[in-house]
């Protein structure tokens, strides 16, 4: 089974980690795999198939945060991917995921690697929109739907809503409770 999305984290970050897999299969119908996909931990056939789902995906990404960059494993993951990289233009993001700062070392060893900051809403939607294209996702309903909701969140103290003609439909948080806001593709 193949993948299309590799994701790297710390165990410590599994919930929030869990949470970004969902809203990014929700918004690019890609399939990520990460290490909790039905393999035991320490086995050889674990290292196969993190290996495996590495060389296979298109789309790498590391969570970054306070924890998996001191994971021995997870840089391991980055460290492979990163050179695997370079020989099939496979796209590595690091992602930061709770606004840490880099350490030293890893700066050292990552510092030139693109990075965006999850809960920073342009780059969310820039990640969101480079993963499509980089899996081939050509479905912008979905895409569109989900960068309207997060400009809702950014905004939630009070929006100005409007149709594709120009209408209002939503001016207050009130109003929004009121409405259904869905994409023609659901």
């Amino acid at each position: 089974m193949s993948y299309d999305v590799f994701i790297s984290y710390s165990r410590k970050d599994l919930q929030l980690v869990q949470q970004i897999k969902e809203e990014i299969e929700a918004a690019t119908e890609g399939r990520c795999w990460m290490d909790l996909n039905g393999i035991e931990s320490g086995t050889v056939q674990f290292t196969s198939d993190i290996v495996n789902g590495i060389k296979e995906c298109r789309v790498f990404l590391f969570m970054l945060s306070e924890h998996s960059q001191y994971s021995e494993f997870a840089l391991k993951e980055l460290n492979f991917a990163y050179n695997k990289a370079k020989e099939d233009k496979k796209k590595v993001v690091i992602v930061n995921i709770d606004q840490c700062a880099m350490t030293d070392e890893f700066s050292f060893m990552y510092g030139l690697t693109d990075m965006i900051t999850w809960n920073d809403i342009p780059q969310h939607n820039k990640l969101i929109r480079d993963i499509n294209r980089w899996i081939g996702n050509n479905n912008f309903s979905k895409l569109q739907n989900h960068e309207m909701h997060q400009t809702i969140k950014k905004h939630s103290y009070g929006i100005l809503l409007v149709n594709e003609h120009g209408s209002k439909i939503v001016s207050n948080m009130t109003e929004l409770s009121q409405v259904n806001i869905h994409s023609s593709s659901d």
